[in-house]
């Protein structure tokens, strides 16, 4: 298998245990993280083979998918947009334990999509997905490298004025 193809396979059971975590919880806010942590590894074990071990809670990842000291999927989530120590912390893992893929996302509850993290070697896709359709928009791409500022995204909004 490619590369390429390995990686969209990942990413395919990745979004598709996603959507089948958040269509059926409509109160993981008021979870905790690890019961959530839990509930998401289970929505993700139907689309992974069953030769691949799912742990929770794994050398700093929340999610761990691996087989015989291969690890195809990182997963990192927060119940709001992923803080800057968070983001540095999957990049981080994902260079230290060479993942296949390492993804982050925030279930962003009360809209109707959900924010993804994809982090490379050399970027950060920042993408939303659509809960019920999947379909993806990437909002912005930001070099790994780029730490001037702390912030996700960079929109350029101009203040109100004053009265």
């Amino acid at each position: 298998m490619s590369d390429l193809t390995e990686k969209s396979s990942i990413y395919s059971a990745f979004i598709n245990g996603i959507r089948s975590y958040l269509e059926t919880e409509d109160d993981a806010e008021k979870q905790s993280k690890a019961a959530a942590t839990h509930r998401i590894a289970l929505s993700l074990r139907p689309y992974f083979p069953p030769a691949f071990s799912i742990d929770i809670d794994t050398d700093g990842a929340d999610i761990l998918i691996h087989k015989e000291g291969v690890s195809p999927l990182a997963v990192f989530w927060s119940k709001r947009y992923l803080t800057v120590k968070q983001r540095k912390k999957a990049e981080a893992f994902s260079k230290k334990n060479k993942v296949v893929l390492t993804l982050a996302f925030t279930p962003l509850p009360g809209s109707d999509f959900f924010l993804l993290y994809r982090f490379s070697e050399e970027l950060i896709d920042y993408i939303h997905v659509d809960k019920k359709t999947g379909a993806e928009t990437t909002i912005k791409q930001s070099p790994v490298a780029d730490r001037k500022s702390g912030k996700q995204l960079h929109l350029k909004l101009r203040s109100p004025r004053r009265k």
